[in-house]
């Protein structure tokens, strides 16, 4: 494999891990704060006595909002993940009174229901809180999305939307919390200042990112993407409130027709308190207005066109908008953010899907045809025996990244019945027990898929290896409901092997392939797994079982309280613990709290022995951190964390000729730990991965003002149409008042435009991935370390025509990166502005793998 095409399946696999990345944020190992489902809240917290009303069961209207979000949220072509395993659900009911400790509420019945549920006609399934208030379900069918319902007179029933159970992992709920009224208040407007009446305004967890991604699991969950534990409308003033949200950290998503969806995270709810002042301001929107039409022209009726943002591997959320096109095809996709990358994907019935990648500026017009689609069919059975696997889930990765899957029956068959013709990218089936079959580039290069045609693609699994055991306590008894999972290093998109350790504190995983695994373990209470001997295990080639017990820790306490400089107590603040190295950032994870009313907190379950930093975030002051620290075995020790402003960081915007830029769009992102990666190559792809959420617009003077910034050095990015955009990585934050206002110069953008076409016969390349990148100063020109290159791609269409936009007045590479059947090319030295044509030179496909 040449340098080129090697580089190529890297940035084809960068691609695939961005989609897969922003699908992935679902079911994520924290803790999930609860909401009342849309609909049943008043303005009331749910908190208080119930009312003659409220004795009426609130069963079928949750069971309806749980089978519309179903319809909702299902992604075309892939079908809904049917349970593969199981997981464990935890809590305890307790009851609030003001100024006293919660006590525990033994006796209280508790309700999961689930879309497949009411889909089947199954009960809920239902446990009762103990003498200490805690509740347990043992055996959840999963991945799968629940509500739960608490229904206990005379306090208001409690309705928790959007619980999300992952196959192998435990779903701890924490305190669930009777008679304690908290809501959610805040207004919407634009950018000049007016209420947007009617927005939607959504309440989801706000979790942090994962630190392994498993592609084949993520195409399954996108359909839960971002799946909102609340929802309220703002009303004609833009003012809003969301009731009955239990004490946490939440992230909100604003939407409105016409306006760019915006995000605002850490946003925290504590008892007894109303966390009013959350504004939000919404920018115009961006996207793509058109025809869907199939190929004889006629429109295509009811298509379903669905977005989903591609963000870096940081992206703490999702963004995923949908929306029908009408009866004469029109469709209009306005909602989405100028200058974010998204994978949109048009479908309808009994045709193949189009699909296309594009960064979203201003409303463009753009037409989509959906042709005549083939059909891709086969089994799945086991290598050894031959007998079919049953509810494997088989997934294929169609020409332009369409995405498929489905499950096979009892007799191992599946079909998919709308395929993009080509040639696939990838096909994969997994099923528990056995080890994930894959097949892609070169292994699927013989393989096409025509128009009313059917493909066989078949897959063989082999059974994989097994580890099974015992989590113990420091005693030497079973550690029961905890997580144990093994994943394998330098294999990132198969993601990891998990199962809930059973009352006894055993475990078994199994599918395993033959080498050395990461060991991860979570265990509330307990520290994580940090012992050379329980670090890892290995998994030999052949088929014996290996017996690897794990004794845990008693875990250190970490506790303290959040203030401000003049001494006041900062409720909602959110703590967190983690560790200095970054060799072990990913498995010493989950040790965040939020301080409570009077500003205090406390981190059980910390490790001993290992450097570790202690960070305070609130919304309103720049963040707190202590560090580095370390404790000894079942240590505790207090910790105090003082608040402050923060440093402000001015800037004035203007163009070339000095002329101020009203309505630039600025975002940041500070560079510390775990963000290195992102730009230490210096080009703007990777460094996106290291922005912010959050997004300021410049006012007419063109100057902005980024407050409560932490000291350290920040990267800065600024854009706006028709300028390419400006990035700076060496901005430093002073420890101590604010930083001088400079000037950020945005230069006019120029393109680089041409046709991918074929040597033989000349016919036009539809959908070949074309990119530009800067060229790097030499060695004998300045150099600029802060800066950072541009690197812009996009996909042919189906003329094989490209656009490279927003690129600066230098040199550039442009390069033709994937192009399957084709070799790639690349030129050098382009000049933004030229026009840059590619003949490509076909590549004979090997032939078909020999059946096993």
């Amino acid at each position: 494999m040449g340098p080129e095409r090697s580089r190529a399946r890297r940035l084809a696999l960068a691609a695939l891990a961005s989609l897969a990345v922003a699908a992935a944020l679902v079911l994520v190992l924290v803790r999930v704060p609860g909401a009342a489902a849309p609909g049943l809240e008043d303005e009331d917290a749910r908190g208080g006595l119930a009312d003659e009303a409220g004795a009426a069961s609130v069963l079928p209207a949750v069971q309806a909002e749980l089978d519309r979000r179903l319809v909702l949220r299902s992604l075309p072509g892939v079908a809904e993940a049917l349970p593969t395993g199981r997981g464990v659900v935890l809590g305890a009911v307790k009851v609030h009174a003001a100024g006293e400790p919660a006590r525990p509420l033994p006796g209280v019945e508790v309700l999961l229901l689930s879309a497949q549920a009411g889909r089947s006609g199954a009960a809920p399934l239902r446990a009762t809180s103990g003498t200490d208030g805690a509740f347990v379900f043992e055996a959840v069918p999963a991945p799968a999305t629940y509500a739960l319902v608490i229904q206990q007179p005379p306090w208001r029933e409690v309705v928790r939307m959007g619980q999300a159970v992952a196959s192998g992992h435990t779903l701890d709920l924490g305190d669930i919390l009777l008679g304690a009224p908290t809501s959610l208040a805040g207004e919407v407007v634009d950018a000049s200042g007016r209420p947007v009446a009617g927005a939607t305004v959504q309440v989801l967890a706000d979790r942090s990112r994962p630190d392994s991604l498993d592609l084949l699991r993520a195409l399954a969950e996108v359909q839960a993407a971002g799946e909102p534990l609340a929802e309220a409308r703002a009303s004609a003033q833009g003012t809003f409130v969301v009731a009955g949200l239990a004490p946490g950290r939440y992230l909100l998503r604003v939407s409105a027709p016409g306006y760019a969806s915006t995000f605002r995270g850490d946003v925290r709810v504590t008892v007894d308190e109303r966390a009013g002042g959350v504004r939000v301001v919404l920018d115009p929107g961006a996207g793509w207005r058109g025809t869907v039409r199939d190929s004889e022209g006629r429109g295509v009726a009811g298509a379903r066109l669905v977005a989903l943002a591609m963000r870096g591997e940081s992206s703490a959320r999702t963004e995923r908008v949908d929306t029908t096109a009408a009866a004469d095809g029109t469709y209009r996709l306005d909602s989405l953010v100028a200058g974010v990358r998204y994978y949109v994907e048009a479908w309808g019935e009994a045709l193949a899907p189009e699909v296309f990648v594009a960064v979203a500026e201003g409303v463009a017009e753009r037409d989509l045809v959906l042709r005549a689609a083939g059909r891709v069919e086969g089994r799945v059975r086991d290598g050894v025996t031959g007998q079919p696997v049953a509810g494997a889930q088989v997934t294929l990765l169609g020409r332009e990244f369409a995405l498929m899957s489905a499950s096979t029956d009892a007799g191992g068959a599946y079909v998919l019945p709308a395929v993009p013709p080509g040639t696939p990218l990838l096909f994969t089936a997994r099923a528990g027990g056995w080890l994930p079959h894959a097949r892609g580039g070169n292994d699927l290069a013989g393989q096409q898929v025509v128009a009313g045609a059917t493909l066989v693609l078949d897959a063989v699994l082999e059974r994989g290896g097994r580890v099974e055991g015992r989590l113990l306590g420091p005693d030497g008894r079973g550690v029961p409901y905890a997580s144990v999972a093994l994943a394998p290093p330098g294999r990132r998109m198969e993601g990891e092997v998990a199962a809930v350790t059973a009352v006894d504190g055993g475990y078994v995983l199994e599918g395993l392939r033959a080498g050395s695994h990461e060991v991860r373990v979570t265990a509330p209470g307990y520290a994580p797994t940090l012992a050379e001997g329980d670090g890892t295990v290995q998994v030999p080639t052949n088929d014996a079982v290996v017996r690897h017990d794990i004794r845990l820790v008693e875990g250190g306490v970490l506790e303290g309280s959040v203030r401000t400089a003049e001494g006041t107590p900062v409720a909602g603040a959110q703590v967190e613990v983690s560790a200095v190295a970054a060799a072990l950032r990913g498995r010493v994870r989950d040790l965040v709290v939020v301080s409570d009313g009077a500003g205090g907190w406390r981190v059980v379950g910390v490790p001993s022995g290992v450097d570790l930093r202690v960070v305070a975030r609130h919304d309103g002051w720049a963040p707190a951190e202590q560090g580095p620290l370390r404790l000894r075995e079942g240590q505790r020790q207090s910790v105090d964390l003082v608040l402050g402003p923060g440093a402000t960081l001015p800037r004035r915007v203007q163009d070339e000729g000095g002329r101020p830029l009203g309505g630039a769009r600025v975002r940041w992102g500070m560079l510390g730990p775990g963000s290195e990666e992102h730009v230490q190559r210096g080009d703007a792809y990777r460094a996106d991965g290291a922005l912010g959420t959050r997004v300021l617009l410049t006012d007419r003077e063109g100057r902005v003002r980024i407050e409560h910034l932490e000291p350290g050095r920040l990267l800065l990015r600024v854009e706006l149409e028709g300028y390419s955009d400006f990035y700076r990585q060496d901005l430093v934050i002073p420890a101590s008042g604010d930083a001088s206002e400079r000037v950020v110069t945005l230069v006019g953008a120029l393109s680089v435009e041409g046709r991918v076409t074929a040597r033989e016969g000349g016919q036009p390349i539809a959908g070949a991935w074309v990119y530009a990148e800067e060229d790097r100063p030499g060695a004998e020109q300045p150099q600029d370390p802060g800066r950072i290159r541009a690197l812009v791609a996009t996909q042919a269409d189906a003329q094989g025509r490209y656009r490279l936009d927003r690129l600066p007045p230098q040199p550039c590479t442009v390069v033709v990166w994937l192009a399957l059947g084709y070799e790639g090319q690349r030129q050098a030295g382009v000049r933004p502005g030229a026009r840059v044509d590619f003949t490509l030179v076909a590549q004979p496909p090997p032939a078909p793998p020999a059946a096993r």
